[in-house]
């Protein structure tokens, strides 16, 4: 079994640690197992066109006689500079520049990543099974979140790793940091927040009706307690926060940032049998809730979907956005309104980039059932409209749209009943805000 993901891997939906003590050194078992072992004494196939061709099998040998050892939870330090080209990569062109090999052996099946920090220099980090050439690639990264930071995660059975520090071009050497981390795919939840019963409760902190809070983690060492209905597949280690809510509110979860792409977040009533999943989206869950203690999940859609991650928390109490929504500008069909949005959001739409901006808010009533175009023309700034029939409950939206046409404009179009319905100008992202026009045109 391996399986492994680079940062050129994209789930269905959109864009890592544990204790190996045994080590093999120098690594014999390594050069038995690609050269003598399998075989491999002539030259490896061609690599693809874009990549020289590999060195030869007896030169392999001699690279891979004595790599240097690494151990999960131990960051070693070191320099390419002055070192051979030894080695090809699956990505960044085949990696020309100077190269290190690390290796160690995995004593049982585990959850594995590579972490490089090259910042003098663009780092390419390649994973193989054992001496790279002699057999297929497990992972390749260059520039996974900046240039000269790489990250590579693989499923591995039990046996020898490697490891290839190298550089993009012939240039690209220097001096870096190398960290492995690896958790047996065996091992048992630990406590705190890798169990339900055990989740850490979030303090938010506010005023004026909201309230917010940031959520830093990692599912890497986590187990796998609990399958989330979107999750897409089994498998995914997860971790768990408590959040207490004092008022009737709605509860948002984005994502800031991940180290996977697969990032799943699911609301649950409780750790107790019989305790359901409130809610379950990739990168983002809103739920209006009534007062009470829920726990959230952070998953992965996969086993092998897991890693570092950043998470923002806004409860919005209820009264606060009826408030609000009562304050809204009436639309009357047909003809064009003027609006403007400044500060700070307290609704989200369900389509595009969310709705992350401050927004207007527009009241339509209709007096039947019709067929409405609405339609959003901002001033410089990425719009987002939405329609709920109940204001304040982001459960009540009937459509949503961001960018018609262009990337800024916004049209919607659906069938309406009687009565009055809601209408949201956003902004896509946090700072998207300034002055548009509106217009509702009913049929």
């Amino acid at each position: 079994m391996t399986r492994s993901f680079s940062n050129a891997r994209l789930p269905q939906r959109r864009r890592s640690r544990s204790r190996c003590r045994r080590r093999l050194t120098p690594f014999p078992a390594l050069a038995c197992l690609l050269l003598a072992c399998s075989g491999a004494r002539s030259p490896a196939p061609p690599a693809k066109s874009h990549a020289p061709l590999p060195p030869s099998a007896a030169s392999l040998a001699d690279a891979c006689a004595a790599p240097l050892p690494i151990s999960p939870g131990v960051p070693v330090k070191g320099s390419t500079a002055g070192r051979a080209d030894s080695f090809r990569a699956a990505c960044a062109g085949g990696a020309r520049g100077p190269d290190l090999l690390y290796a160690t052996e995995l004593a049982e099946a585990s959850r594995v990543r590579f972490i490089l920090d090259a910042p003098g220099f663009d780092g390419v980090l390649h994973l193989h099974r054992g001496c790279p050439g002699a057999l297929p690639t497990l992972a390749c990264s260059d520039d996974f979140d900046a240039a000269g930071r790489s990250l590579v995660f693989a499923l591995i059975d039990a046996g020898p790793v490697a490891a290839v520090v190298d550089g993009a071009a012939a240039g690209d050497a220097g001096e870096f940091t190398l960290t492995m981390e690896a958790r047996p795919l065996a091992a048992p939840p630990a406590a705190g927040e890798d169990t339900c019963a055990g989740a850490p409760p979030v303090t938010t902190a506010g005023g004026g009706g909201v309230t917010t809070a940031a959520i830093e983690g990692s599912t890497f060492h986590g187990a796998d307690d609990v399958e989330p209905s979107c999750a897409g597949a089994p498998g995914g280690p997860d971790i768990f926060r408590r959040l207490d809510i004092a008022f009737p509110s709605i509860l948002t979860i984005s994502t800031k940032s991940s180290q996977f792409p697969g990032i799943v977040l699911a609301l649950l009533e409780g750790c107790a049998a019989g305790d359901g999943e409130l809610a379950c989206d990739v990168e983002s869950v809103e739920k209006a809730l009534p007062a009470g203690s829920y726990v959230l999940a952070v998953d992965g859609a996969g086993a092998d979907q897991a890693g570092d991650f950043a998470l923002g928390v806004q409860v919005t109490r209820a009264s606060f956005l009826d408030e609000r929504c009562a304050a809204g500008a009436p639309l009357a069909a047909g003809a064009t309104a003027a609006g403007a949005t400044a500060g700070e959001g307290s609704f989200a739409g369900g389509c595009g980039c969310g709705g992350k901006g401050p927004e207007g808010i527009h009241l339509l009533t209709l007096k039947k059932p019709g067929s409405v175009r609405i339609e959003v023309n901002p001033d410089g700034f990425d719009s987002v409209v939405y329609v709920r029939k109940s204001c304040a409950d982001p459960g009540s939206q009937v459509a949503c749209n961001d960018d018609a046409g262009s990337a800024l404009r916004s049209v919607v179009e659906t069938q309406l009943g009687k009565g009055t319905w809601a209408v949201f100008v956003d902004g896509c992202r946090e700072g998207d805000a300034g002055s548009y026009t509106i217009r509702a045109i009913v049929q």
